[in-house]
């Protein structure tokens, strides 16, 4: 039976381990991280496959109540019966919903509106549309009239 010299194998995996070293900086070297993507040019990418950009806020205006914008109805300027037209641009979420249901008055709390959407499994299922909404409608009639539940 042979005799094995660790000497020899411990230093037979330090010159592999070396040269592989070497071998990777080499490669590597060449390709820099210059090929990452600036900001901008991730947000040109985004908008042309058709996302929006949330600091832009243009769909925070796209909710009327009795035929003013949602930034009237936060002056308090809307009557307090009648009904909401809500404009669910796509990129929109059940939170972004709720807080403007919640700001025109047409919901008390948006933290219950957004459990009854999780409770029904449909938090993922919000759809683009024009919706006209009662104020003083249910939690339950909102969320059948905005997922067609």
């Amino acid at each position: 039976m042979k005799r094995i010299f660790w000497g020899s194998l411990v230093l037979g995996m330090g010159i592999g381990i070396f040269i592989t070293a070497l071998l990777a900086i080499v490669w590597f070297d060449g390709q820099a991280v210059d090929d990452a993507l600036s900001d901008q040019q991730i947000m040109e990418k985004a908008k042309a496959l058709g996302m929006i950009d949330p600091t832009e806020g243009s769909y925070k205006q796209s909710i009327t109540a009795d035929g003013k914008t949602h930034a009237e109805t936060e002056t308090g300027s809307s009557s307090q019966e009648g009904f909401v037209v809500l404009t669910v641009n796509k990129g929109m979420t059940v939170s972004d919903v709720a807080g403007i249901l919640r700001d025109t008055g047409v919901i008390s709390d948006d933290d219950t509106f957004i459990d009854e959407v999780r409770k029904a499994d449909l938090i993922t299922k919000l759809q683009p549309g024009i919706f006209k909404i009662k104020k003083g409608s249910t939690t339950d009639e909102i969320i059948r009239l905005l997922f067609k539940k």
